[in-house]
């Protein structure tokens, strides 16, 4: 089931279309009747890698036999068994190094090498879910290192939902093949199977390329498949969501799932008799929503019961995304960010940014960026929520002259690229500068990580970024210095000798640096600069008279050495 990509695949990595969603979709259909399981993975696995431009993507199947489990990646038996348990929660896996993680690996094979197979370097592990269940996990695998753009997940994110479909359908299938008296009994045959796969194929693409709403799309194919009418119930907010078939039938069905108790209706197990209806929740942990289905006056079949269960999981695909966009934009506002950092958070608030941190699966840090200003910081938190989210600033608040931001953690150096390209496309007429909390994961660590923020600040220079983490030990003092302190610190100390090097080409800076790496060692310094120790003594002697400090005090020694630390703090957060 290992595909790899070809130069050609790569031009169309990343950009998603409806077609090439509904290709996965109807996977299992072929020529003369239906996939098995294993083929459906191999088609699925290679329009994926096209789609996504992975090196190579694996489909394990997941209840399907001792063949299920044959292609390993190199993986233990504890690794897949911890990839599986989390994939039936509905969440992916991800191993952005597998150099970093030596105990996932078998030791008879080793990291990242699949029976003979060419090595990974990283991959992504998202579950197929189908129906509540989980029959697959789709690996999506690079020969390098790092995590894959947010497009390039989402479309994988998608793909992975589409393709529990498909891997279902042929699962059916496949035990309907082998279990020819149960199909003689249900009076199903390989016709109706193909009016299945149509009818849900045209489901799938009504709701892909629907330009309204694709609830109602799915509401209505529904309901003229079955010849009854269809309600969609709506259990966060508790009303109707989407309704197709006799007005009668929503006027009673209606009346009474308000007068139920909402977390009564959250508890409907699949198939419940509900009034003159069946009821189907809707979502995979949590019941986001109700299919009602008006019983039909004929006896249902394996097609009609097959049209619910592909309905359901279309509408869970689109409800949970109505219910993450709801909870990012909960998270993004800045009365959530300012309760946060204070400790301050509702039950309702935590929930929403616990529910967040535990799908996106990332550290965070608080930052707080120096502005001129209480108007540009509004305007400035403005622009940032307005732009910023998909870029690594998840929401921003303005404060007293500033504006705290909440950042999504990565590597120094790409993290220091991304933040400041955010803060000079928002405040490029304006004067900044920027410090940035160590990460965290437990938001109770938010006012912690604020102060962190104030911290750096207090080291940064104009235009300049900070991290805290960066500082080193005079974080202890800088937390009771005012924002700017350091640069005016750095400055009133040096700028005398820095001045005196420029106009008479001199090395004082240079040398005073030596003579305090050195602990006031004349002949280190002296070799190190390649110098008579003489000419150390003359030099330090000048900088004592242009800087008033007397480099026999070890007090003032100590000033001289923390200007230094800051100074090249400040020349490392350009």
């Amino acid at each position: 089931m290992e595909v790899t990509r070809s130069a050609s695949a790569q031009v169309s990595a990343g950009e998603p279309a409806s077609n090439e969603l509904l290709v996965i979709a109807a996977a299992a259909r072929k020529d003369d009747g239906f996939r098995s399981p294993a083929e459906t993975a191999r088609a699925v696995s290679a329009r994926i890698a096209l789609m996504t431009g992975c090196d190579q993507v694996v489909i394990r199947l997941v209840g399907v036999g001792p063949a299920a489990g044959s292609d390993r990646l190199g993986l233990s038996d504890a690794a897949w068994s911890q990839i599986i348990e989390t994939g039936e929660c509905g969440l992916p896996v991800t191993i952005d190094d597998v150099s970093d993680r030596p105990e996932l690996w078998d030791p008879r094979v080793g990291p990242g090498v699949s029976q003979g197979e060419r090595a990974w370097r990283s991959g992504i592990f998202v579950p197929a879910i189908a129906g509540g269940r989980l029959v697959g996990i789709v690996c999506a695998l690079r020969n390098e290192r790092g995590q894959l753009g947010a497009r390039v997940l989402d479309t994988l994110l998608a793909a992975a939902r589409l393709a529990g479909i498909a891997l279902d359908i042929s699962m059916a299938a496949a035990r309907m093949s082998d279990l020819v008296d149960g199909l003689m009994t249900c009076a199903v045959s390989s016709q109706e199977l193909t009016l299945l796969n149509d009818t849900t194929s045209t489901m799938t693409e009504l709701a892909l390329q629907s330009a309204g709403d694709p609830v109602l799309a799915i509401c209505e194919t529904l309901a003229q498949g079955l010849h009854t009418s269809v309600l969609v119930w709506d259990l966060i907010g508790g009303k109707t969501r989407a309704f197709s078939g006799r007005a009668e039938f929503r006027s009673q069905i209606t009346e009474l799932l308000v007068s139920r108790d909402q977390a009564h209706l959250k508890r409907l197990a699949p198939d419940t008799a509900f009034g003159n209806a069946t009821a189907h929740p809707i979502g995979r942990d949590r019941a986001l929503g109700l299919l009602l289905v008006e019983t039909p006056q004929i006896e249902p079949t394996f097609v009609s019961a097959g049209l619910v269960k592909h309905s359901v999981a279309l509408l869970a695909f689109d409800l949970e995304s109505d219910s993450s966009d709801r909870t990012a934009r909960n998270v993004s506002r800045p009365s959530m960010l300012h309760a946060l950092v204070s400790g301050r958070l509702s039950d309702r608030q935590a929930h929403d940014v616990g529910a967040y941190v535990d799908a996106v699966g990332q550290r965070l840090r608080i930052g707080f960026l120096s502005v001129c200003d209480d108007a540009t910081a509004t305007a400035t938190s403005h622009r940032l929520n307005f732009s910023a989210r998909r870029r690594g600033c998840l929401a921003a608040a303005a404060e007293r002259d500033g504006v705290i931001l909440l950042v999504e953690d990565a590597e120094t150096a790409k993290l220091r690229a991304t933040v400041l390209g955010l803060v000079s496309s928002v405040s490029a007429a304006s004067a900044w500068s920027l410090g940035i909390s160590e990460p965290f994961v437990d938001f109770s660590s938010a006012p912690a990580a604020l102060a962190q923020a104030h911290i750096a600040l207090a080291s940064a220079a104009k235009y300049q970024i900070v991290f805290h983490d960066e500082i080193g030990p005079t974080a202890a003092l800088l937390k009771y210095l005012p924002p700017g302190a350091v640069p005016r610190f750095v400055d009133e100390i040096l700028k005398p000798l820095t001045d005196y090097d420029r106009e008479h080409n001199g090395s004082l800076v240079k040398t005073l640096r030596a003579y305090l790496q050195h602990r006031g060692s004349l002949r280190k310094a002296a070799e190190e600069l390649f110098v008579h120790a003489n000419t150390v003594q003359l030099r330090l002697g000048r900088v004592g008279q242009l800087t008033g400090i007397d480099l026999h005090d070890p007090r003032q020694i100590g000033i001289l050495s923390l200007a230094f630390a800051w100074r090249g703090q400040l020349a490392d957060g350009h």
